[in-house]
């Protein structure tokens, strides 16, 4: 399966990113449907190296997701 990875410098703080990022699971389809129609945690925990599930939604032609 094609993978990908991708590293950003940003300038905020560690605590208030990882706080959004650790509820992003369920805000991202509640804000978007259209895009995201589910993220799931398929291995892990949610910390780094955890592995997601990534439906997409109504705007990706012939469904999708990303693992």
């Amino acid at each position: 399966m094609p993978s990908f990875e991708l590293e950003l410098d940003l300038s905020v703080e560690v605590g208030p990113m990882w706080a959004v990022m650790e509820t992003q699971n369920n805000l991202l389809p509640k804000l978007l449907p259209e895009i995201y129609q589910s993220i799931d945690i398929v291995e892990g925990e949610g910390a780094p190296g955890s592995v997601r599930l990534v439906m997409f939604g109504s705007m990706v032609p012939n469904g999708g997701y990303v693992q």
